[in-house]
């Protein structure tokens, strides 16, 4: 069966958005992946803070 020229052009713009909506998604992951490794990292570094700060009260406290 041969497609008509409107079902041509639907399934064109149902491409379009659809990969409009992967790159969306993909964009959404990369953010939050970005943000999740960011808090991770910042917390990260306060428990190294904190490793860091008790060794020295213990090496003044003896």
């Amino acid at each position: 069966r041969v497609r008509n020229r409107s079902e041509t052009r639907i399934t064109a713009e149902a491409k379009i958005i659809i990969n409009t909506i992967n790159n969306n998604l993909n964009t959404l992951c990369e953010i939050f992946t970005f943000l999740i490794l960011d808090l991770a990292s910042d917390k990260i570094n306060k428990v190294k803070d904190l490793v860091f700060f008790s060794s020295i009260y213990k090496l003044f406290r003896y």
